[in-house]
């Protein structure tokens, strides 16, 4: 499947302990998508694919676990356990599948060529092999472990073959491994870094190593053997270690989803772009350092939702780009795992069954789930007729506008606001997607008090706290987005003279004007572990105001970087210096742009309050690279500054060394590299220096921030 995978440790998360991964499954504007519980079995269970001859019995019982399944209606008769995709098991064992990656035809061959490839799928029986089908369902179903989990497909690609080649994140409360499926019978898996980020769009090749005696590194019998036998085997720079990705797969680096992913995540891979299309790109690495290191859940989610915003490469701007927000998204899924806690309770599933630019990721503890809201649907239950012409690849406007029994299933409730919102772009976008993200946050807000609940739930109440809020959280936002679903068909039968904002939607607030409910529903009737007795407390003291605080940082202005800058800072209260993180913490906005920067300190301990402090950040200085002299006139030039850095350039120039009376000439636009002065006088030594600006909105109102200048060169006029 052409999906996105992404990957954010808990080194870098704004929430201790926390860390995330997930999906975007690209595969069919309309295709729904069956959330549900798959039951624990008894022992020789039989697991069969729907894409191949494959059948493997379990030797022990299964576990309970939830999935994301596509509609039988999409594969054939009786597949309702077609591609388990996203789920959680009783052990806290997650799983999100599968990330298809396309290996070289020199590894794998194809069925019906003649060609001498290294380690293809099974000659004899083609379609014998275990694939995409089923690796979620066999994960979730036999695993305690992740790498329980890991291992078991492991031995079954080496035993079977793989039908396809596909990379897919297993995960529990303590460890997460990315597993690759490299060929007909060769995989590899590892830990996936606690220091580092990571975007895949499909692609195998992305820059990588690992060390194979590492015992967090497993892999199978043959993986250097089977290409080294055959000359395929392909080394790392220092010629010794060998080079798992440019052995098994082909670079296909130019993709705007991985670009617009690390662009997201502030972390730019050396792209240069022009028109939507990219022309370079120089640091396709599979794992890379972010440009925070505070990434919170509502950012997370929204991660499967970019379409590369304001950048080079903006889906909105060019039509052509393939954006990870695009129009032919399944559903989307987040997991956030929290370490040190209970293996059940650890894993939430933040779970969108459409595509993300306009749903809401709703959470779910499935790990001790036992059962999904009506409103989800079943196999019996919901009808794949309302998905539309979708597998013709059309998205069908015509049948999102219609209302029907399908509207009472959340999956077509947010299938149909996706295709209507998504084709009616221009007055439908901004209005809905505030409301939206306002739904998500207080989702994610009031979670907190879920969360609380459960920790002091006892071990046999903590299922029925999971089902009820579950059930809650679902019920809840079935019925804003349904009314919102409905606001909109009528919006778009009408003139469409204003954009469209649901009236659920307090523009003043940016929040709901009928808040949910959720945390205090969810909890309704569920027992708590009695508190112990508090231990005495020392008296308070009432804490001083650090409002009238001197904040003072250490310089004014500071240098654009392209990441996060945090400048240190001096609290004076009185004569008095105030202490870091006992006294007061402090917190940064508006800190990556060029422009006004803010540090507002918060008074803590024996102090309240809090006071705020302004910081300039200027773009970087740009030098003179070449002055030609000419009659009466001088050409300048400059490496240029990408838009994120400059809005254009200043040129002074003067006949004076020391730059007296000099002239100052004006080149709007970052991409300008060079510009002619005139009028300069014949047989005159110039001195010429420059300076980039950036021109950005601040309280309303158009300012520039400009670099400091130049070192001056000199130039002879003829």
């Amino acid at each position: 499947l052409a999906c996105t995978q992404v990957w954010m440790p808990d080194s870098l998360t704004q929430e201790k302990n926390t860390w995330y991964y997930g999906r975007a499954e690209d595969g069919g504007y309309r295709g729904v998508k069956i959330f549900g519980v798959e039951p624990a079995h008894e022992k020789g269970f039989e697991y069969w694919s729907g894409e191949s001859s494959f059948r493997w019995a379990s030797p022990t019982p299964t576990y309970r676990y939830t999935y994301v399944r596509d509609h039988q209606d999409n594969w054939g008769e009786g597949c309702t356990n077609a591609y388990s995709a996203a789920g959680v098991n009783e052990n806290g064992v997650s799983c999100s599948a599968t990330l298809s990656v396309y290996p070289k035809v020199s590894i794998v061959g194809y069925y019906d060529d003649d060609y001498n490839y290294v380690d293809g799928w099974d000659s004899n029986n083609p379609d014998s092999g275990i694939g995409e089908y089923n690796y979620a369902s066999i994960i979730l179903g036999q695993s305690k472990t992740a790498r329980e989990g890991v291992e078991l497909i492991g031995s079954l690609v080496e035993q079977y073959g793989a039908l396809s080649n596909d990379q897919v994140i297993v995960s529990d409360s303590k460890e997460s491994w990315l597993l690759m499926v490299l060929s007909g019978h060769q995989w590899l898996a590892f830990q996936l870094p606690e220091d580092k980020a990571s975007v895949n769009p499909n692609i195998g090749g992305l820059d990588f190593q690992v060390d194979l005696k590492d015992p967090n590194v497993l892999h199978s019998k043959e993986i250097i053997s089977k290409p080294s036998k055959n000359g395929a085997l392909e080394y790392c720079e220092d010629g010794i270690t060998p080079d798992i990705a440019k052995t098994y797969f082909s670079e296909g680096t130019k993709s705007t989803r991985y670009a617009m992913g690390r662009l997201y995540f502030g972390s730019n891979p050396g792209m240069t772009a022009a028109n939507g299309k990219i022309t370079a790109l120089t640091d396709p690495a599979l794992f890379f350092k972010p440009g925070e290191n505070d990434y919170t859940t509502f950012e997370m989610i929204r991660s499967l939702a970019t379409r590369g915003e304001g950048t080079e490469i903006d889906a909105n701007k060019y039509a052509d780009v393939d954006a990870i927000g695009k129009d032919w998204s399944l559903e989307t899924h987040i997991f956030e795992i929290k370490r040190n806690t209970d293996p059940q309770a650890a894993t939430l599933l933040w779970l969108a069954l459409s595509r993300d630019e306009f749903s809401v990721a709703i959470p779910n503890y499935s790990a001790l789930m036992t059962k999904v809201n009506k409103h989800y649907g079943d196999v019996n239950s919901i009808e794949s007729a309302h998905q539309g012409s979708s597998w013709d690849w059309k998205d069908d406007v015509n049948a999102a506008k219609q209302a029907g029994d399908w509207d009472q299933y959340l999956p077509y409730v947010l299938m149909d606001i996706n295709t209507l919102a998504y084709n009616n772009r221009a007055n439908v976008a901004t209005g809905l997607r505030a409301y939206l993200d306002a739904m998500q946050n207080e989702l994610i807000a009031q979670h907190d008090a879920v969360e609380a609940q459960m920790l002091k739930t006892p071990a046999e109440a903590k299922s029925k706290l999971a089902d009820q809020a579950a059930d809650v959280a679902a019920e809840q936002t079935w019925e804003k987005c349904y009314t919102v679903l409905q606001e909109l068909r009528s919006y778009l039968e009408g003139d469409q003279a204003v954009p469209f904002v649901p009236s659920d939607y307090n523009p003043a607030t940016k929040g709901l004007a009928k808040p949910m409910t959720y945390a205090v529903e969810a909890v309704k009737g569920i027992p708590s572990i009695p508190e112990q007795p508090a231990k005495p407390t020392t008296p308070t003291v009432t804490a001083a105001s650090i409002a009238k605080a001197k904040v003072a940082t250490a310089k004014a202005s500071y240098t654009y970087t392209g990441k996060a800058i945090k400048p240190k800072v001096t609290v004076k209260l009185g004569s008095k210096t105030l202490k870091a993180g006992t006294d007061y913490t402090v917190a940064y906005k508006a800190n990556k742009k060029i422009g006004k920067a803010t540090v507002t300190v918060k008074g803590k301990g024996a102090y309240k309050g809090t006071v705020a402090k302004s910081f300039k950040i200027v773009p970087k200085k740009t030098a003179v690279s070449k002055v030609k002299g000419a009659k009466k006139a001088a050409t300048v030039k400059w490496k240029k500054k990408s838009s994120a850095q400059a809005s254009g350039y200043q040129i002074k120039y003067s006949a004076k060394k020391s730059m007296k009376s000099a002239k100052v000439k004006t080149v709007k636009g970052a991409g300008k590299a060079s510009a002619k002065l005139t009028k300069l006088k014949s047989g005159k030594k110039y001195y010429v220096q420059m300076r980039t600006y950036k021109t950005v909105k601040v309280g309303g109102k158009t300012v520039k921030y400009y670099s400091g200048w130049s070192a001056a060169k000199a130039v002879r006029v003829k």
